[in-house]
C-alpha cells in the first residue's frame, strides 16, 4: 500500500480533468486542452477513510486500471489516452506489464514525472530528486512541470512577476487577472518548476533506465477542485507560498494548483487532438512527435533578477531557481506544431 498524495479523493481528478476538457469560470466558458474528447473515469486509488485525508493505493490496483483500459481499447477498436497524474518512488513489474500490454493494444500512457525537485542549494542530495514511476519508464510519455514568468500590462508592455503595481513579491501582476495574454510577446521567460522530478533514477534501483521526455505547463493552474463541506478554497495551495492574486478572488472549490500531475494533462490533450487526425500513431510515433517538435528551454540560472528565480520556503531561506538538461527533457511542448507535422491520412 502506498500514499500517494495529500490531495484528498474529489478534487485531484477534477481539476486534472478540467485542464483537458474545460470548464466553467465566472459564467465564462474557459476552453480546455482537447474539448470534445470523452472522460473514462477509472479509480485506482482511494483514502480509505484515512484520518490525514491522503490518497492510497496498490500496485495491483493502478495495474487493474491499465488494464481494463487496455482491454477496452483492444474490444471497442478506439484510441485512448491513459493519463496517469500519480506515480511512487518505487518501479512495479505489475504495472510495467499493464502499460506495456496498453500500448500493444495501441493505448497512449502520458504520466507524471513526479514532484521530487528541489530548489539549487537546497541542502540535500540531488539524487533524491528522481522520476517517479510509471512516468519513469522509458516507454510512457513522462512529462515535467514548466511555468511562464511573464505578464502584460494595460498598454501591451511586459511585466514581471513581483512587479505589479498592488501585488507584493512572489505575486503574479494583476494584468495576468482573469484577462488574454497578449500574442505579440515576443520575450517570454519560460521555467522549470522547481519541484519537477529531474531525470535520475531512484539509487534505491540503479538498474532501472529512466527518461524524462516533455515538460508542460504545471504551475498556478487554476480549475475546479471540489471539497465537500467547504465553501472552497479562495487562495492558492498552503505550498505555492502566496496569497490570493486579485481581490475578486476565484468562487468557490477552484484551487490554483502546481505539480506535474497539472503538467501531464496538457500533453494527454495535445496527444488526444494528435489521435484525433491520425488515429494510426503510435505510443512511439507520438513521443517522436512531441519531442521533435518541442522548444528546448536554456539550462542555466535565468538572467532576470526578478522574484520568480527564487523560492522561498517556510524555514526562511531563499535559493536561486536554476536547472540542468536533467530537468527539461526535450522541452516545452508545442501543440500547434505537434499536430501540424501530423500529415493527414
Amino acid at each position: 500500500m502506498h500514499r500517494t498524495t495529500f490531495l484528498g479523493k474529489l478534487g485531484h481528478g477534477t481539476h486534472i480533468t478540467s485542464t483537458i476538457i474545460g470548464y466553467s469560470y465566472y459564467g465564462e466558458h474557459i476552453r480546455g486542452v482537447a474539448p470534445k474528447v470523452k472522460i473514462i473515469p477509472v479509480k485506482v486509488l482511494n483514502t480509505y477513510e484515512s484520518l490525514d485525508g491522503k490518497v492510497y493505493g496498490t500496485d495491483l490496483m493502478v495495474a487493474a486500471g491499465i488494464n481494463y483500459i487496455a482491454d477496452l481499447a483492444e474490444s471497442e477498436d478506439i484510441k485512448i489516452v491513459i493519463s496517469l497524474s500519480l506515480g511512487d518512488t518505487e518501479p512495479s513489474q505489475s504495472i510495467k506489464d499493464a502499460i506495456n500490454h496498453a500500448i500493444k493494444n495501441g493505448v497512449i500512457v502520458v504520466a507524471a514525472a513526479g514532484n521530487n525537485g528541489k530548489p539549487m542549494g537546497w541542502p540535500a542530495d540531488p539524487d533524491t530528486w528522481f522520476l517517479y514511476w510509471p512516468g519513469a519508464y522509458p516507454e510512457v510519455i513522462c512529462v515535467g512541470s514548466s511555468g511562464w514568468g511573464m505578464g502584460v500590462d494595460e498598454d501591451g508592455y511586459p511585466k514581471y512577476p513581483g512587479t505589479g503595481e498592488w501585488k507584493p513579491w512572489p505575486q503574479i501582476p494583476q494584468a495576468w487577472w482573469h484577462q488574454d495574454v497578449a500574442e505579440n510577446i515576443t520575450d517570454e521567460i519560460s521555467y522549470i518548476s522547481f519541484f519537477s522530478s529531474r531525470e535520475y533514477v531512484n539509487p534505491a534501483f540503479p538498474y532501472e533506465d529512466v527518461k524524462l521526455d516533455v515538460v508542460a505547463p504545471g504551475s498556478w493552474i487554476l480549475g475546479p477542485y471540489p471539497y465537500p463541506g467547504n465553501s472552497g478554497y479562495r487562495h492558492i495551495p498552503w505550498w505555492a507560498q502566496g496569497s490570493p492574486w486579485n481581490p475578486n478572488a476565484p468562487p468557490p472549490n477552484y484551487w490554483y494548483c502546481g505539480g506535474t500531475s497539472m503538467a501531464t494533462p496538457h500533453v494527454s490533450g495535445v496527444v488526444a487532438l494528435m489521435l484525433e487526425k491520425d488515429p494510426t500513431l503510435t505510443q512511439k510515433d507520438v513521443e517522436d512527435i512531441l519531442k521533435n517538435t518541442s522548444t528546448p528551454l536554456p539550462t542555466a540560472m535565468l538572467e532576470s533578477p526578478f522574484a520568480f528565480n527564487y523560492v522561498r520556503w517556510p524555514c526562511g531561506g531563499i535559493y536561486p531557481f536554476c536547472w540542468a538538461a536533467d530537468a527539461t527533457g526535450a522541452g516545452i511542448i508545442q501543440a500547434d506544431e505537434a499536430i501540424a507535422t501530423i500529415p493527414t491520412p
